[in-house]
């Protein structure tokens, strides 16, 4: 009974999680002047527990709050939930195979990674919808400079606040860029 108990707790934790990163990102983020609205907390995220919990653990964080998220977002059901988890499979894949040192520079590559690959698979699914007349929001409208440039900034906001948490909380992420779960 006990084991069910604990099952039920994570899966609340994990939706609950899920839920307040989706409106900070909806409703407090989007709010922000300047440049700051580009900043993706999710991504962040992603790639923070992924780094620091290993695949496994992450990957029911990621698909939850993509598909949450996806609710929000004006592309095609479910784009969002894949680029977060093409993410998740992405950095962990390079924190285990290639990155093998606990510096800044590690976690901010994987940053970058994660920020990118989540970026291309968006654009990818959201191409696949427009073909298929999935959804009316127009794929080539994506790709010009004004976007290019917001991209950009986004990244540079994550890749700030992933800086901070790897001062704040730099034990738990070297453990597992060293040895991941």
């Amino acid at each position: 009974m006990s084991e069910i108990i604990r099952r039920c707790r994570g899966v609340v934790v994990v939706v609950g999680v899920s839920v307040v990163a989706v409106l900070a990102q909806v409703s407090f983020i989007s709010a922000l002047p300047g440049w700051l609205p580009r900043f993706n907390l999710l991504v962040v995220l992603t790639v923070y527990v992924t780094v620091s919990e290993g695949l496994q653990r992450s990957l029911p964080w990621v698909v939850t709050a993509g598909m949450l998220y996806d609710l929000y977002a004006p592309n095609g059901f479910g784009v969002h939930a894949w680029s977060l988890l093409a993410s998740a499979v992405a950095i962990y894949l390079c924190a285990t195979k290639i990155v093998t040192n606990r510096t800044l520079a590690a976690l901010l590559a994987l940053g970058a990674l994660g920020d990118m690959v989540s970026v291309t698979t968006q654009v990818a699914f959201t191409w696949l919808y427009q073909v298929f007349h999935l959804t009316v929001w127009e794929w080539y409208n994506v790709w010009n400079l004004r976007w290019a440039a917001s991209q950009m900034a986004g990244l540079a906001a994550d890749l700030v606040v992933l800086a901070a948490l790897f001062t704040i909380r730099r034990r738990a992420i070297t453990d597992v860029i060293a040895e991941p779960r």
